[in-house]
């Protein structure tokens, strides 16, 4: 009789504890298919905002060009979003400004090659070679954007600057002439780069133009492998025309 009251009570514990794996096996996967659901969530949020018109990324010389301009000018902007808070001293603080005039010429050769997509490729990149640092004829060159608020105000703001005075040498004789008056200048530092307020201003201006620029390049890489390969030679060839 002991025996068989053993028997029961282990049947017993064991179909409690069957039962209680059972749900706690099936809260489980209820919290595994609300996971996979906030995932998959997270994941489309994310995939819809570097993609937000589910496009193919387009493959052209001219895509290509706008592409490489783009990221370099992000690159630049970024080091100078990074470094210009720590530069104190004035040859630092205009080498600071340079990566920011830098960022804008190369958004403005993107918005270029973005603007003639129906052109040669070859004579719009030498067009954009041609204008070298100049803020004024990019701009002028710039139709990408039908509004020319940023091209122009840009140009107003950064033309009488040179990549040179990343140079300490070249950067005195800009802004703290030798043997005149500091107001005689060709810049007035106290005025632009010594100004915090309208440096950061002019950072600002750039921004609508980077996602711009950003927003019509972004897309999946087509799965069309021979169209990949066709892409690549014509990259090539273009590559090798340009190098002589």
């Amino acid at each position: 009789m002991k025996c068989c009251s053993q028997s029961w009570w282990h049947l017993i514990h064991y179909v409690y504890l069957t039962q209680l794996f059972i749900e706690e096996w099936g809260l489980l996967c209820t919290h595994l298919q609300r996971s996979t659901h906030l995932i998959r969530c997270i994941l489309n949020v994310r995939r819809h905002e570097l993609n937000p018109i589910d496009q193919v990324k387009p493959l052209s010389i001219l895509h290509e060009i706008a592409e490489h301009y783009l990221r370099d000018g992000e690159d630049f902007a970024a080091r100078f979003d990074l470094l210009w808070e720590s530069q104190l001293h004035k040859t630092g603080r205009i080498k600071s400004f340079v990566d920011l005039l830098m960022a804008s010429e190369c958004t403005l050769k993107a918005h270029i090659a973005l603007g003639q997509l129906e052109q040669d490729p070859q004579t719009v990149y030498r067009a954009i070679r041609k204008a070298g640092h100049q803020i004024a004829p990019l701009a002028e060159a710039a139709t990408f954007l039908q509004d020319r608020t940023s091209y122009d105000e840009l140009t107003r703001r950064l033309q009488i600057f040179s990549v040179f005075v990343r140079y300490s040498l070249e950067a005195y004789d800009t802004f703290f002439p030798f043997y005149v008056n500091w107001h005689e200048a060709k810049i007035d530092y106290s005025k632009t780069i010594g100004n915090n307020g309208w440096v950061l201003e002019t950072r600002k201006i750039l921004e609508p133009l980077q996602k711009t620029a950003n927003d019509a390049l972004i897309g999946w890489v087509t799965n069309d492998i021979g169209a990949i390969f066709e892409y690549e030679r014509q990259m090539k060839e273009f590559m090798e025309a340009n190098a002589k």
